[in-house]
């Protein structure tokens, strides 16, 4: 196993002792490309397929998607414009293995023009909005300028966008469709 994560310069994967670092010849490495990125550190079934399902409708759509590493673990980004990818600028969606856990972010910059829309959604999408972070040294310093303060139901939340999208859940197939409305709408500030 060294010697083929030497060979094919899969050094993480040996690392982290990938199971399909096993197939193939010594020479060969037919995985670990694309959504597999994500897909290959899901431990549930309904995550793998989330993160394929996700990519089918992203990729229909026109999406240029690359690989974006963290702390955490791997993400799977997706931009308007292949330049974006390159730069690793700002992803309109990232899905991300959060130690091991399948976490999505969504890219949503003005959360007042989704809260119409959020009326019509299920509750498992009205919940993403429902809670607060308390932000980072930015938000204490008074200097954030990616952060949101929105209001639903009389309540009032707050949002960090200074490092990552600022909103990011656990997602669901079932909701996929309005993931992408959500971002449509609140894309622009």
């Amino acid at each position: 196993m060294a010697d083929k994560a030497h060979i094919t310069n899969r050094i993480n994967d040996f690392l982290s002792c990938h199971y399909k670092l096993f197939q193939d010849d010594m020479n060969t490495v037919n995985y670990g490309n694309d959504a597999d990125i994500i897909a290959d550190k899901m431990h549930t079934k309904q995550e793998k397929e989330f993160v394929y399902a996700m990519d089918a409708v992203l990729s229909e759509m026109g999406y240029y998607a690359g690989a974006r590493e963290s702390n955490e673990g791997p993400g799977y980004a997706y931009y308007s414009k292949e330049s974006e990818v390159r730069k690793k600028g700002p992803y309109h969606y990232l899905m991300s293995s959060n130690k091991t856990k399948l976490v999505l972010y969504l890219r949503i910059r003005n959360v007042s023009r989704c809260l119409d829309y959020l009326k019509e959604c299920p509750e498992s999408v009205k919940e993403i909005f429902l809670w607060s972070d308390t932000g980072c040294g930015n938000r204490i310093k008074g200097t954030c300028i990616h952060g949101q303060e929105y209001a639903i139901d009389g309540n009032t939340y707050w949002r960090c966008g200074c490092c990552n999208a600022s909103f990011y859940f656990s997602p669901a197939i079932k909701d996929i469709q309005h993931y992408i409305k959500l971002v449509k709408l609140g894309l622009k500030k």
